[in-house]
């Protein structure tokens, strides 16, 4: 990577691992909040790395950054170890979903659909799903396994939907913005 391609990934995994530390853990204090916001917000982040690199690879460099950040919240003594783990463990996972999703659908300027991002919701869901179920549960706190079915249900279907509707508008709605190049200029005026 080039040096202003290193650069967009470090401000942008900087700037989400700062949401993800600081409204990620507001979220994740009401059971399902997090889930309905914060992959759409870790979308616009990745989206951004890869506009201004075209890497792929980028995408998950950045999560990685987010997610490390993230971990920085086991500082806190009020915290459950898993309310830090799981949301780290969430944005790298992610980011393989959202990456592989990028590099399907070269070049990134065609038109998304929201069939689309429905499947990557799901995509990202059903990963993080089969981590969870391969990793113990943790003592004192409820893993989405232990939902049962109804709980399963709404964490894949229903909040993948409003997932794929908060991600297809904001996309729709930054249209204007990215054409005038707002959000690079925001975060990175050297390019």
């Amino acid at each position: 990577m080039t040096r202003v391609e290193t650069k967009s990934v470090l401000i942008w995994g900087l700037a989400w691992g700062l949401v993800e530390a600081t409204l990620g853990s507001w979220l994740h204090l009401v059971p399902g909040l997090a889930g309905f916001f914060m992959f759409p917000i870790a979308f616009f982040f990745m989206r951004q790395v890869f506009l201004d690199t075209d890497r792929p690879t980028a995408v998950f460099f950045t999560a990685a950054i987010a997610a490390g950040i993230k971990l920085g919240n086991l500082a806190l003594p009020h915290l459950h170890l898993a309310i830090v783990l799981n949301p780290a463990l969430a944005i790298l996972l992610e980011s393989l979903s959202v990456m592989t999703f990028f590099a399907l659908r070269r070049p990134i300027r065609q038109r998304i659909t929201f069939v689309s991002l429905f499947g990557l919701a799901l995509g990202a869901r059903a990963l993080y799903l089969a981590c969870l179920a391969i990793i113990p549960f943790s003592p004192g706190y409820a893993n989405i396994w232990q939902a049962g079915l109804p709980g399963l249900w709404r964490f894949i279907f229903p909040d993948s939907l409003v997932n794929a509707l908060l991600i297809y508008y904001f996309l729709e709605f930054s249209c204007a913005g990215e054409k005038q190049g707002f959000y690079r200029r925001l975060l990175l005026p050297w390019s």
